[in-house]
């Protein structure tokens, strides 16, 4: 068991991989087998779902945007 820490994720760094803290609740051989397996395997799907949620990230953003300056200009 562990936890996977992603320190900062912004519109700002959407097309750059974010940095991943794998902790691991147990330190031994075992522990670290297993965090070596999701830094090999695992890190993917998370990164393509960092992606999907920047991306929608930014969409919303751009709307807020869009909505401020049509209210600004009415």
């Amino acid at each position: 068991m562990g936890v996977v820490e992603i320190p900062y994720i912004s519109d700002e760094n959407a097309y750059e991989e974010p940095d991943l803290r794998v902790i691991m609740k147990y330190e031994g051989p075992i522990g670290k087998r297993l965090k070596d397996a999701f830094l090999a395997k695992g890190n993917e799907f998370v990164f393509k779902h960092i992606r999907v949620y920047v991306d929608a990230m930014v969409v919303v953003v751009t709307l807020v945007v869009v909505v401020v300056v049509f209210l600004l200009i009415l």
